[in-house]
């Protein structure tokens, strides 16, 4: 349940979030050339708000689907996505595209590059379905996060997943109170030297102390707490 209510907070600004990073581009351009496509993705169960019969392109006969549509700038780096009704036509997304950008990243020149299909004549005249949406803006998020990553640690000849397991290693540790048992300070460990080229290469220093968490997060595995306590 809390990954569904988060999924509904998220969706929520989802257009914020989007209007937001494109505006943190540096010196953004008011003519913009875009790339465009359209996907579609099965759905084993059928109780998706967003599942519907449709075109298939995965060639599972008796599958409900979703489409799925993603905005790029001409170098690739997402901008958008748009998650639609399993039998909507390619055409109805893309006028909805124009008008995203046009209306809310406020470029007044706009190419948009899509396959043949999908443009036409009369359009250029033109998870519920909150965690649908959500969980495909995630996976956006997530391609940008990657893509900074790769940028990032690129002069350091390191791949994104070696980097990862090299950060994953800090842990955050707890000290607690031996006669309370309440927590009393949670430390952020030194970072090695290779750690510590990573997060210079993000830019990233970190705290000393992080304040504990006030969510509850539920997992199928439990997971090991490692506690430190104080010396009386």
């Amino acid at each position: 349940m809390f990954l569904y209510a988060n999924g509904a907070w998220l969706e929520g600004r989802h257009a914020l979030i989007q209007r937001r990073l494109w505006h943190a581009r540096p010196a953004p351009p008011k003519d913009q050339l875009f790339l465009y496509d359209v996907s579609s993705s099965y759905l084993e169960g059928d109780s998706n708000a967003l599942a519907a019969w449709g075109y298939n392109r995965d060639h599972k006969e008796g599958k409900k689907q979703v489409v799925i549509g993603l905005l790029t700038d001409s170098q690739g780096e997402p901008v958008s996505i748009q998650v639609y009704r399993g039998n909507t036509n390619d055409l109805n997304t893309f006028g909805q595209q124009v008008h995203k950008i046009k209306k809310e990243l406020g470029c007044t020149g706009v190419t948009l590059v899509g396959d043949r299909g999908m443009i036409r004549t009369d359009q250029k005249a033109a998870c519920t379905a909150d965690n649908t949406q959500a969980h495909a803006l995630t996976a956006m998020l997530a391609l940008k996060v990657r893509r900074h990553l790769e940028q990032a640690w690129r002069s350091l000849e390191v791949t994104v997943e070696e980097g990862l397991r090299q950060l994953e290693q800090l842990c955050v540790m707890e000290l607690v109170h031996s006669g309370s048992g309440k927590v009393v300070a949670r430390q952020v460990p030194e970072p090695s030297a290779r750690q510590q080229q990573l997060l210079q290469a993000l830019k990233l220093v970190l705290p000393a102390t992080v304040p504990e968490a006030q969510v509850t997060v539920g997992t199928r595995k439990k997971i090991n707490h490692v506690r430190k306590p104080l010396e009386k």
